[in-house]
């Protein structure tokens, strides 16, 4: 007979099955025993669990990584054909606050000419309720 002939017969295949399983069950076992015996073994394996984890998680930050630069690799060359109105946007917006702020300093000055008549005016009402002080004496005395 020939050895794939006798692999593929059903009870080989399910004695190689079950012996598979014997083997892992025992290997386990006594790696569990060990373990067991070896406080520090939980704590190596734990380190090296972590270490998986944290391979794992720098993987997928990676892969965010990329994913952000080709999506702000799109959105930059998406942008390179809207320079124009965006620069024609900001020039209107300038414009406007640029009016704005001239009609604000125009409606100050024209305030502040107005407070300096108020006070000219208020000086000369002062001046003439008060009678001027001169030093000479009254007439009467």
């Amino acid at each position: 007979m020939d050895v794939i002939q006798v692999l593929t017969e059903p009870l080989v295949i399910i004695a190689i099955a079950i012996g598979v399983f014997t083997l892992r069950v025992i290997y386990l076992a006594k790696r569990l025993k060990t373990a067991s015996k070896d406080l520090t073994f939980a704590d190596l394996r734990a380190l090296d669990e972590a270490k998986k984890g944290l391979n794992a998680h720098k993987d997928s930050l990676e892969v965010a990584r990329e994913t952000l630069q080709e999506n702000l690799g799109g959105a930059r060359d998406t942008l390179r054909h809207y320079d124009a109105p965006f620069t024609k946007t900001v020039e209107d917006r300038r414009k406007g606050i640029e009016s704005v702020m001239d009609d604000l300093e125009k409606s100050r000055s024209g305030y502040k000419d107005e407070y300096r008549r108020g006070i000219k005016e208020a000086r000369k009402i002062v001046r003439d309720a008060f009678p001027r002080k001169t030093h000479r004496a009254p007439k009467d005395l």
